[in-house]
């Protein structure tokens, strides 16, 4: 009495269908990749990642994720900066007409302090 495991190592048809199943966990196939883009994924993923690409494509996407994380967080920096800018111009224009004596109206037009 033989007892057959469904993987039999000896069986050449076992052995193919473990290595298909294996590789299919493992592939990812991306098509309408430019040349050079191509190339020089490959180039890097040999360079920095010993020709993992699986790897490599795990830390570009780290890396874009964190640079649109950055790149909100300088947008609000700028919003602020320009208010900041703002808020400073209206400080000098306040001390320039505090000087004059005047309350300078949002018309334009001023009224002139008594003392």
């Amino acid at each position: 009495m033989t007892n057959k495991k469904k993987y039999d190592i000896g069986d050449p048809k076992a052995v193919k269908q473990l290595k298909e199943v294996l590789n299919k966990s493992r592939q990812l196939r991306i098509s309408r990749v430019p040349a050079k883009t191509r190339e020089a994924f490959i180039e890097i993923a040999d360079e920095h990642f010993e020709g993992d690409y699986g790897m490599l494509l795990k830390w570009l996407l780290e890396e874009a994720l964190e640079y649109q994380n950055m790149k909100e967080k300088l947008i609000d920096l700028g919003s602020i900066d320009a208010r900041l800018r703002a808020v400073e111009e209206a400080v000098k224009i306040s001390q320039a007409n505090a000087d004059k004596k005047v309350i300078k109206l949002l018309d334009g037009s001023s009224i002139p302090l008594k003392k």
